[in-house]
Order: structure tokens, then sequence, then C-alpha cells
């Protein structure tokens, strides 16, 4: 088995909301919370608004063919091909298809085993910290 690489938890925290309580949720946060929301379109995922949400970014993502609301979380690593293998060696479930990543990003998508969505991604901090 390889050795274990670093992981650390990312910045990002992305809320994907059905199409149909996409706006009631943009105006809760904004309206009823007092967050400041700054739009965003992506080409990859569409309509978004983002907001701090103490140290992170929380993202808010309309994705408009879920049925449910789901909760992703960025996971950073010191080396993404060393922790693919090592997480693979260990039963973790990669997800290439939820959604394309941004050209130059390494990175995967996987699920831990409640089915939460993690982007494991290659975070350059971490390997000059080692």
């Amino acid at each position: 088995m390889n050795s274990k690489p670093v992981f650390d938890g990312g910045a990002n925290v992305a809320v994907k909301i059905p199409l149909d309580r996409y706006d009631k949720t943009i105006a809760f946060y904004r309206d009823v919370l007092g967050f400041e929301l700054t739009p965003y379109f992506h080409e990859y995922t569409g309509q978004s608004h983002y907001c701090r949400f103490g140290t992170l970014t929380l993202w808010f993502d309309r994705v408009d063919h879920f049925s449910q609301t789901d909760i992703w979380f960025e996971l950073n690593t010191d080396d993404v091909q060393q922790a693919r293998t090592y997480l693979s060696e260990n039963g973790v479930n990669f997800r290439p298809e939820l959604e394309k990543l941004p050209a130059g990003m390494k990175g995967n998508w996987m699920s831990d085993p409640a089915g939460v969505v993690l982007l494991l991604k290659e975070d350059e901090r971490l390997k000059k910290a080692n």
C-alpha cells in the first residue's frame, strides 16, 4: 500500500440546489440572513451565487436536473496522483461523471461512504508545508 498523502479541508463548499428551490434559497440567504451574495455564471456549472461563510466560500449552484439539495466539499492534497492511488486502495468511489473540471485543474470528483461529494484537488501550499 502507498504512503498516506497529506489531506486538508478546502476553502469552498458547494450547495447544489434544484431549480424549483434555487430562487427561494438565494432570497433566504440574501434577504433573511443578510449575506452579501455575488451572482456568478460558470461555463461548466451554470447559474451560481457565492458569499463568505466564516473562513469558507459558500457556493449556491443551480442544478436543473437535481431533485434534492446536495452539499459538496473541497478536499485538498499535496499530490493528487498519490492521493488517488491511496484512496482507490481504500475503496473510495471516484465520480468523474459529476461535473467537468476546469482545464488545468489537477483533481478528481469522489464521494465518501455516506455519498457526500468531495472535490479532491492538488494544492501547492500543502507541498511546501512538507
